[in-house]
């Protein structure tokens, strides 16, 4: 997984999704991932290296590999004293997707309770994720006892 452009603030027309945590919308094809980064991504963003701390750009659409990769569109929220992410996607055998999120505590013992909401756009690994007629309308951060509910779908949403 790749993390290719953080942005501050959610993604703005969406279902209401706020009985969840957060929502992946996952572009199958290359006209959908363009149609998706065109609705998503500013222009002016600066070019960033490392963890998806900061707005920026990581990488680029044409680094995408249709053939292997998906692209996904990450929105959450993150506290103002711990930038986060998403980190890591996988199905388990039973269907179920698992989404694992990542954050930089600047080495302090704990984050803020603020909410900075905040998107993603993402290279995936198209085994990763299930095909879009098996995709589900919801998936997991974590996994028990701790599980976040996510609102998952096809992009474009409808």
């Amino acid at each position: 997984m790749q993390t290719l452009v953080k942005i501050e603030g959610g993604q703005q027309s969406v279902p209401d999704t706020s009985d969840t945590f957060a929502s992946l919308f996952v572009a199958y094809d290359s006209a959908s991932a363009q149609r998706l980064w065109d609705d998503n991504v500013p222009a002016g963003l600066s070019r960033r290296d490392g963890d998806p701390v900061e707005d920026g750009l990581y990488g680029d659409l044409a680094d995408v590999d249709f053939d292997e990769q998906v692209v996904g569109l990450w929105s959450a929220g993150e506290s103002g004293s711990c930038p986060g992410w998403l980190a890591n996607v996988r199905t388990r055998e039973d269907g179920a997707l698992i989404l694992g999120r990542d954050e930089d505590t600047g080495g302090n013992d704990g984050c803020t309770d603020d909410y900075n909401p905040y998107r993603t756009v993402v290279a995936l690994d198209r085994d990763a994720v299930p095909i879009a007629d098996a995709l589900a309308s919801e998936g997991f951060t974590g996994e028990p006892p701790i599980q976040l509910r996510v609102f998952v779908a096809e992009y474009p949403p409808v």
